[in-house]
């Protein structure tokens, strides 16, 4: 801090000592008063920094954050499922790594707790890239998703399982969502890629067979440009391809040709 503030006296117009004095000391410390004060100043000082508008206004949302934080905290240890939920995304939003995975270790106790809050919870971890403990809320979703459930809550379960690169949970969770999508031929050419990573050629094969019944033309076409997927396709000559049916639009051909399926990555 010390150093920030000497050089805001030897300039104190300059952009970049008063704005990381504000995020790399006084915000982290919840001195906002100070920040407002410091960078309300600056504008005055230095009309034409359009920077500053924008500046204020997060620094305002980051203390209406902060408050909201410590509104939640002191709840516990009575806290209710809906407010620990806010207060795992709020420290999602904040950073706080730490204070994230203590509260959400602590909701995923409770062994009782419907598959909808450890399914948010997942997401919000997904989001945290904390893979491991994103991985143990699937697990236990997996074996109580409702039979009634949207197809795609099982597409959504692959995608985060595909950055973690579990691809074995990957195959599981589309599996399920064909189950569901059997005419996703797109989806199909997904599950012969994921197949291919695994190393399990026939299971592959057999996806591609399925994509070409559900999808036609266009499923070969997809085919023809994956050199990867192309080489699959079963007797290629004597495959009848049925016309005119619609595959559920959920990805485009897949280009991604040594690595996942493109709709699984980033």
């Amino acid at each position: 801090e010390r150093a920030y503030q000497e050089a805001r006296i030897l300039y104190p117009l300059s952009p970049e000592a008063n704005f990381r004095l504000a995020q790399e000391v006084l915000i982290r410390q919840g001195r906002f008063e100070e920040v407002g004060d410091m960078i309300r100043l600056l504008s005055e000082e230095d009309p034409g920094n359009v920077k500053v508008p924008a500046f204020l206004k997060n620094i305002n949302r980051i203390k209406t954050m902060h408050n909201r934080i410590l509104e939640l905290e002191r709840m516990s240890p009575k806290i209710d499922i809906n407010n620990a939920m806010e207060l795992c995304k709020l420290y999602q939003q904040a950073g706080n790594i730490p204070k994230l995975l203590q509260l959400s270790r602590n909701i995923r106790s409770n062994t009782n707790l419907p598959p909808q809050n450890v399914f948010t919870l997942a997401t919000i971890l997904h989001g945290s890239r904390q893979y491991a403990d994103m991985e143990q809320c699937l697990s236990y979703c997996m074996d109580r998703i409702p039979p009634n459930a949207p197809a795609q809550t099982y597409i959504q379960v692959a995608q985060m399982y595909a950055a973690s690169k579990n691809h074995a949970k990957m195959k599981g969770a589309l599996s399920k969502y064909l189950e569901k999508a059997p005419n996703d031929w797109k989806a199909w050419l997904d599950m012969a890629k994921i197949s291919l990573i695994l190393k399990k050629r026939d299971d592959a094969a057999k996806a591609v067979d399925h994509a070409v019944r559900a999808g036609g033309n266009q499923a070969v076409a997809a085919l023809n440009k994956d050199p990867a997927l192309a080489p699959l396709r079963r007797n290629n000559s004597q495959s009848r391809i049925p016309q005119n049916l619609l595959g559920i639009p959920s990805t485009q051909p897949n280009k991604n040709i040594n690595g996942m399926p493109k709709r699984f990555t980033r």
